[in-house]
């Protein structure tokens, strides 16, 4: 456990510890200064508590450590597992915690962030109040731009809330996301029981799936939306809606909220993911009332919204060569996935329209295997390949599958 005093050793510099800033339920957040003079803030993971809780801990912040290098961090990358940054425009960047250094390449116990003097939006509304509805509309159209490019890049925060957005003192530029630990990214994630996820969610503020292990694009926007329910009133919103989950309007909290912002809350905070926005656009085109709903059968991949024509194939993004002619493929796939891991197979899965406009699915011999979640159901049933499935509203499907580790990136079909 650090202490005040205490030196960490970066692989990049040393680093002197000067402070404790906050403790939650799975690290420890220090302030420390670095030997050029810059205030850099560090986290370890708690090592009190039963074996698998620190194991989850441990597991957490490596994860986190990996994640942010991708996201943030200057090439070359420091860790082992990064093999690939991510080339993310700078209005994005801004908004997300910086990663700098860690004590090691393997298994980090401390990783080393920007330091942000700051308050969290929690704090900030609480303290003062709900803000003025322009400071507010700013601030989720920040939040909203940096969740569609995170989406874009097969990433799911899984914990945006209040306590993990955090503003500057000096210049409110907007909220900057802090907290990757339990984020999804291909199969890069926590590996805990659904108990465990049950004590890692954040009531009010994680979508109702997320105690069950699952987790979807549209989780992240339910809790996007709850976080602009609370900026409007102060107020967490599992105290502001009914006993089915819904906004409970008669609550006089709601009042100062524009009825046209109802309209979408009430959307992006249903209790089932496909009656909510599938992408952060979606969402943002709502705020400004320009939606317009997609009416005819498309799937939702990489925070994209793509209608189905005829047959279309899904694979990795890839310039084919003759083996591909050789297996019967005449060209790229129809919906490209850009994916440095090849756990995505050049031509993965085949999605036909039928003659009447029902759709369906068929696993091309994929090496990692195609899998299916229908819309009712919480588990995954891996396809049988060269055989078709029909597809119904709200179906997720997972290229690429592992019983152990889950999907690794999922789509889901809407009929529209």
């Amino acid at each position: 456990m650090l202490h005040k005093g205490a030196t960490v050793q970066g692989i990049r510099a040393q680093y002197k510890v000067d402070s404790l800033i906050g403790t939650g339920g799975l690290g420890r957040v220090w302030k420390a200064t670095s030997p050029d003079g810059d205030t850099v803030a560090i986290k370890e993971p708690l090592t009190e508590g039963t074996h698998e809780q620190v194991k989850v801990n441990c597991e957490k912040l490596t994860l986190e450590a990996i994640v942010l290098e991708r996201l943030t961090g200057v090439r070359p990358p420091l860790m082992s597992q990064v093999t690939q940054c991510y080339d993310l425009n700078q209005e994005v960047r801004e908004h997300i915690v910086r990663f700098l250094d860690i004590d090691r390449v393997t298994l980090p116990a401390a990783l080393v962030l920007s330091f942000i003097n700051g308050k969290s939006i929690d704090d900030m509304f609480r303290s003062s109040g709900p803000a003025d509805s322009r400071r507010i509309e700013e601030y989720i159209v920040t939040i909203l731009t940096v969740v569609k490019s995170l989406h874009q890049h097969n990433i799911l925060h899984r914990d945006i809330s209040p306590h993990n957005l955090i503003t500057r003192r000096e210049e409110d530029n907007g909220p900057i996301l802090v907290d990757f630990g339990t984020v999804k990214e291909g199969f890069n994630q926590l590996t805990v029981s659904g108990a465990q996820w049950s004590q890692i969610v954040k009531p009010g503020y994680s979508a109702p799936e997320l105690a069950l292990g699952l987790a979807s694009p549209s989780s992240d926007l339910y809790s996007v939306a709850a976080t602009l329910l609370f900026m409007y009133t102060g107020v967490n919103p599992q105290y502001l809606r009914d006993s089915s989950g819904n906004l409970d309007e008669r609550k006089k909290d709601l009042s100062r909220i524009p009825p046209s912002r109802i309209q979408v809350l009430k959307k992006a905070l249903s209790f089932h993911p496909a009656d909510r926005y599938q992408t952060a656009e979606d969402m943002l085109s709502a705020l400004a009332g320009q939606l317009r709903p997609l009416l005819v059968p498309h799937i939702v991949a990489a925070g994209r919204k793509i209608p189905i024509k005829s047959n279309m194939v899904l694979g990795k993004l890839h310039d084919c060569r003759d083996d591909c002619r050789r297996k019967g493929f005449s060209g790229a796939p129809d919906i490209a996935i850009n994916d440095p891991a090849s756990y995505i197979s050049r031509h993965h899965a085949r999605i036909r329209m039928g003659a009447g406009g029902e759709c369906y699915l068929e696993d091309l011999h994929a090496v990692s295997g195609t899998a299916l979640r229908r819309s009712a159901t919480t588990a995954f049933e891996r396809l049988s390949p060269g055989r078709e499935y029909l597809l119904h509203d709200g179906d997720v499907i997972a290229l690429a599958y592992s019983p152990t580790k889950g999907p690794y990136m999922t789509v889901s079909y809407h009929a529209g």
